[in-house]
């Protein structure tokens, strides 16, 4: 069970390279619900989200699990499991074990909105496999880290806490030469840092007004450059199951990810729109996991999507202009950190 329908895909391909065939993956509520009733398919890969409906609205369907021993095996479990959908799968299977599986567990320091940790919601830690000893194992990539400084600040007091909020505003952080700045910083060293391109990157901002300007720029200086870089974009205009991206205008935000997606068409011959949104985003993930040279996103913005549990061996760059720590941090830096082949040494930051 996870708690993305990217993450579904994700984990289906790769129960299937170990047994074709052995898992069936829900598309809906109403495909979950016929699944469950038959009981000759021993696993199924769904998310809490379709789970927890299921409950709510075929109670009676599911009476025959309620007191079988069921097992749940649930994926990036350091999110999306301290809420009521957990709560309510938990409350009607009477006899049900649950196995979670993390790389960033929540503990006291970066416990959940609700104060709990990963612990308090799946008991002791039964094994841990470090970062350490995956970089060790070859299993995952190291990581070089350069930072770069683009405010000045030696003059400033920040012992105060008002003092920060007061500096820490959009009016300095997506100030225009700044933003350009880094773009201009990013498009220069690209190559360096992709081996001429035979990688991706993502870069990650703060909020979605960011992501536009930062898109928009992007676009405004590509004509200085012989060879511009093919940057996408990718955000959430409204609610839906993704995490909070941010306060903005849904309309207008809506209508620029019209431009970005019809900028996306323009590049890779596709036709979408943001009535087709999860077909675009379904696109992007293929063309960042398998995108080939000279016809693939070089950058792709992003605030809070792709940066946990996505998987792509030909993504080795992460730039980052937002504050990240804890699981947010490692979930993160860890996009990259695919073995591949001996041209990916380490990952750049």
């Amino acid at each position: 069970m996870s708690d993305r329908k990217d993450l579904d895909s994700q984990t289906e391909e790769e129960f299937n390279k170990f047994s074709k065939g052995s898992v069936d993956k829900t598309n809906n509520t109403a495909q979950l619900v016929k699944q469950l009733k038959d009981k000759s398919l021993p696993l199924i890969v769904t998310t809490i989200q379709k789970m927890s409906k299921a409950i709510q609205n075929n109670a009676e369907a599911l009476d025959q699990y309620k007191t079988d021993k069921v097992v749940f095996i649930i994926d990036e479990c350091h999110r999306s499991q301290f809420g009521d959908m957990h709560r309510i799968v938990r409350q009607y299977f009477n006899n049900a074990q649950y196995f979670g599986f993390t790389g960033t567990p929540r503990f006291e320091e970066n416990q959940s909105q609700d104060g709990r940790s990963t612990a308090d919601i799946f008991g002791r830690c039964l094994h841990t496999y470090l970062i350490k000893d995956a970089i060790h194992d070859g299993n995952v990539l190291g990581f070089s880290v350069d930072y770069i400084n683009t405010i000045k600040a030696q003059n400033i007091d920040t012992e105060t806490d008002e003092l920060v909020e007061g500096i820490n505003t959009d009016e300095v952080w997506l100030s225009d030469q700044r933003v350009e700045l880094i773009a201009r910083h990013i498009t220069e060293n690209h190559d360096k840092y992709t081996r001429n391109r035979q990688y991706s990157a993502i870069l990650t901002v703060q909020s979605i007004p960011a992501l536009v300007k930062y898109y928009d720029t992007f676009k405004k200086i590509s004509k200085d450059y012989e060879h511009p870089l093919k940057v996408a974009g990718v955000f959430s205009y409204a609610a839906n199951e993704e995490r909070n991206e941010g306060e903005v205008d849904e309309a207008h935000s809506r209508e620029k990810l019209e431009e970005v997606i019809k900028d996306y068409n323009d590049n890779f011959g596709t036709n979408f729109a943001t009535d087709t949104f999860r077909e675009y985003f379904n696109h992007i993930s293929k063309n960042v996991k398998k995108g080939v040279k000279d016809n693939k996103i070089d950058v792709l913005i992003v605030v809070n999507m792709f940066l946990t549990g996505f998987d792509s061996k030909v993504l080795n760059t992460l730039y980052v202009d937002k504050n990240l720590k804890y699981h947010d941090l490692i979930q993160a830096y860890s996009r990259t950190n695919r073995v591949e082949k001996e041209t990916k040494p380490f990952l750049k930051k």
